[in-house]
């Protein structure tokens, strides 16, 4: 079987990203996210969120300078930065600390993975008053939460959590 031409394939953007894979250390990869016109900087970390969320099982991933499938059962979280250096895009340099205000809920948190890793962040969320608990959230959200940092957004798998806590900001 020949491979598919390029007038075929779906342009896409290497994405620089931190990976952790289950047992392994935190590596550098790259992500392929599609090239699509963006107005702002979360929507591409809301299209790698969204990549991450696919029903396959295998993520193409350049770990190493080779072009890896990666089953995504075995990602723990994915680092990627909020202002990622020598990335060029169509909407320049913009913060996107104003992604905060969409969200109801702000809840600071300290995450236990599986493997015993520890990662201090925020989640943030929206919900009907019915279903606004944080309980809620993690239970019927995605696949992959989002957890804000000051320098990066981790999307951590569910399946690699063993606890959530919530802590004081700061």
């Amino acid at each position: 079987m020949s491979s598919s031409s390029p007038s075929l394939r779906t342009p896409t953007l290497a994405l620089p990203v931190k990976l952790a894979l289950r047992g392994e250390s935190l590596t550098s990869a790259t992500l392929f996210v599609p090239d699509v016109p963006r107005q702002a900087r979360a929507q591409l970390l809301e299209d790698v969120r969204l990549l991450l969320e696919q029903e396959r099982d295998f993520l193409p991933v350049d770990l190493d300078g080779a072009r890896t499938l990666v089953s995504r059962a075995v990602i723990s979280y994915v680092s990627v930065a909020r202002r990622p250096s020598g990335l060029v895009t169509s909407f320049g340099d913009d913060e996107v600390s104003d992604v905060h205000t969409l969200f109801d809920h702000r809840c600071p948190v300290l995450v236990t993975l599986v493997d015993a890793k520890t990662l201090r962040g925020t989640l943030l969320f929206s919900s009907s008053a019915d279903r606004a608990r944080l309980m809620d959230f993690i239970n019927l959200g995605p696949r992959f939460l989002s957890l804000w940092r000051t320098d990066d957004l981790l999307l951590v798998q569910r399946s690699a959590i063993r606890s959530i806590i919530e802590v004081a900001e700061g």
